[in-house]
């Protein structure tokens, strides 16, 4: 009996301290869940930013944040905020933060709980960039996409919107330097405004634009800046004129006293060309089967125009330009005519082969007036240029012997020769003011200067790019095809065979700009520049392409570019 009640008792004992147990557990468990996982000094979870408006803050404007931390919830803990760049941490009462004027450029906020026993969790950083409560112009696309093109309609498409959801009114520009705003025109429901202009007349075009809100409130200006293109114009003379091929360019003459320019070329093409108004007309005649090599023009004092052209089929040919009709077809060359020639005047005709034979002839009658032999060893001729000098016609003939050839052509005596390139000299060009350029393989074109009273010539320096271009693999042929001054004699431009034409300064003997042949998928023959003509007021250059393209070019604003 006593053991039982021994048994008893101690039984009841230990069912208490059990029960006990699992009355203090279940305790510690509760307060566990109530506290979150981080009860410790140092493990708080900083605090979750739930809303934020607006989302993108404006500068000067209100911000309201909206944060969450189960401390703060179950009424143990406390938030604090604080400016990223101070020290001092501030109490925040309830769960929103809010400021009545966002700062300019970029919101800082830093955020924390605070727990009943004054442990601090870590650290929530609110940053956002603000934008301006002006309206925001934005420039979304041009026409042409590629940028503008000098003498040819630009088109600029904008749009612009205000952070504060007021309507734009009006966008405005302006060039710079200018104190005066202008409309732009815009859409009807003025969500679109589009600038334009119907002739680009400058190299680098420079503008700038501003939107005006409801509320009379500017964005600050942007600016658009562009590099102008300055092919104005690309001609395929060859299809124009009728042809189904467009075959490759050879030479070009200015006819004087118009916008007429003679084009000659492979498969015996030859014609004319208005660049302004884009008339073209062919002048058959020479052998399809053969090039023809040069061409040259002239207007005679009773404004007959008149042009006369030479081919590999051995033949030079007198054009009337006004009536299209063929005058003369000179015969007697060896081989090849490979270059021609006018007097200044108009009264003589030149035309020289590949066996290094000239011939002079009075123009409208044909009549022979002299024969001679350009150079010593009978080497072809590459190029004719003449200038009256008094009562005498000086002839200039760059040779497949290296050599710049002087005659007295009136007289029939030769002047002077001196060397003038590694190989043949394909350029040549002449100024009134008796400046010489000459160029060929060399990479570099040789300035002279032609001494009246002496009859000699001076050579006076080198023109060379300041650097060469990156040749295409299959093509790396450079040699300069022809060369030209412009009216007053203070500028040059030269083309080659690698594609490019340069502007030169001939009293810094410095390049003023290099312009590239467009495209980029020619290969070997078809690439590159054969002749140039500078139009007479200096403005412009014509270019023959031997893709088959009489190209017209921009050459003003002659600054370092």
């Amino acid at each position: 009996m006593t053991i039982t009640r021994t048994w008893r008792r101690n039984g009841r004992c230990e069912l208490v301290v059990g029960r006990l147990g699992l009355f203090l557990g279940l305790l510690v468990m509760s307060a566990w869940k109530l506290c979150g996982s981080v009860p410790l000094q140092g493990g708080l979870t900083p605090p979750q930013i739930v809303i934020v408006q607006p989302q993108v803050p404006v500068s000067g404007q209100p911000v309201r944040v909206v944060l969450y931390h189960p401390l703060v919830a179950a009424h143990l803990g406390q938030l604090q905020w604080r400016w990223a760049d101070s020290s001092h941490w501030q109490p925040l009462d309830g769960c929103e933060w809010r400021v009545a004027e966002a700062p300019p450029h970029r919101l800082q906020v830093q955020f924390r709980v605070v727990d009943t026993y004054g442990h601090g969790s870590s650290v929530t950083d609110l940053i956002l960039p603000t934008v301006s409560p002006r309206p925001q112009v934005r420039i979304v696309g041009t026409e042409p996409e590629s940028g503008p093109v000098y003498g040819h309609p630009f088109r600029i498409r904008l749009v612009a919107q205000s952070p504060l959801l007021r309507s734009v009114r009006a966008v405005e520009w302006r060039y710079p330097g200018e104190t005066i705003w202008k409309p732009v025109p815009g859409s009807t429901s003025k969500s679109l405004w589009i600038w334009q202009v119907e002739k680009v007349g400058t190299l680098r075009l420079a503008i700038e634009f501003r939107g005006v809100d409801e509320a009379g409130l500017m964005s600050a200006p942007i600016v658009g800046r562009w590099e102008v293109s300055p092919l104005v114009q690309s001609f395929a003379v060859g299809q124009l004129g009728g042809l189904r091929e467009r075959p490759a360019l050879h030479a070009l003459a200015l006819v004087p006293k118009t916008t007429r320019v003679v084009f000659a070329g492979d498969d015996g093409l030859l014609g004319w060309l208005d660049w302004r108004t884009a008339e073209i007309r062919l002048l058959p005649g020479h052998s399809p089967d053969h090039p023809v090599w040069d061409a040259a023009a002239v207007t005679l004092a009773d404004n007959r125009m008149l042009a006369l052209s030479g081919s590999s089929d051995g033949t030079a040919r007198l054009w009337d330009l006004q009536k299209m009709a063929q005058l003369h077809v000179f015969h007697g060359h060896s081989g090849s005519v490979n270059a021609v020639a006018f007097s200044p005047d108009g009264q003589f005709a030149f035309t020289a082969d590949e066996s290094g034979q000239c011939v002079m002839r009075e123009t409208l009658s044909g009549k022979l007036v002299r024969n001679f032999t350009i150079g010593d060893a009978g080497e072809p001729v590459c190029a004719l240029r003449t200038w009256q000098q008094g009562d005498h016609i000086i002839l200039a003939a760059g040779g497949a012997d290296k050599q710049l050839h002087m005659w007295d052509a009136t007289e029939g005596k030769k002047l002077v020769s001196a060397v003038a390139d590694v190989e043949a000299v394909w350029a040549l060009a002449y100024a009134a003011n008796h400046y010489l350029l000459t160029g060929g393989k060399s990479p570099e074109l040789r300035q002279w200067h032609w001494l009246t009273e002496k009859g000699s010539l001076a050579y006076l320096s080198a023109l060379l790019p300041p650097e060469p271009p990156l040749l295409r693999p299959w093509y790396g042929d450079m040699t300069y095809a022809a060369a030209e001054f412009t009216h007053d004699g203070k500028f040059a431009v030269s083309c080659d065979r690698a594609g490019r034409l340069i502007l030169w300064d001939i009293v810094s003997h410095c390049p003023l700009r290099i312009m590239q042949q467009p495209n980029e998928n020619l290969h070997g023959a078809r690439w590159g520049f054969s002749d140039l003509a500078v139009t007479p007021d200096g403005e412009f250059v014509l270019t023959a392409d031997r893709d088959g393209y009489v190209r017209l070019w921009y050459i003003g604003e002659r600054t370092v570019r």
